[in-house]
């Protein structure tokens, strides 16, 4: 499993994800994220990505978030 911060998402990480990192990249006012994936190594079990998600919840500080799932192409 890779954690990309959102600034530094590309193609890789999904279109939505890509595009809100070129907007924050040219300093438009996009709150800061992180795509969790799976990309290149094994699929994620549940108790894995409960923990990752606990882990990434934390260092975002504890405020409001939003979360976007999507299925393979």
């Amino acid at each position: 499993m890779r954690t990309v911060p959102l600034v530094h998402a590309d193609a890789s990480c999904g279109g939505k994800a890509a595009t809100l990192g070129r907007l924050l990249r040219h300093g438009l006012p996009v709150p800061d994220g992180v795509v969790l994936t799976d990309l290149g190594g094994p699929p994620l079990d549940g108790a894995t990505l409960r923990v990752a998600v606990a882990d990434v919840l934390g260092r975002l500080g504890g405020g409001p978030v939003a979360v976007r799932s999507s299925a393979p192409d």
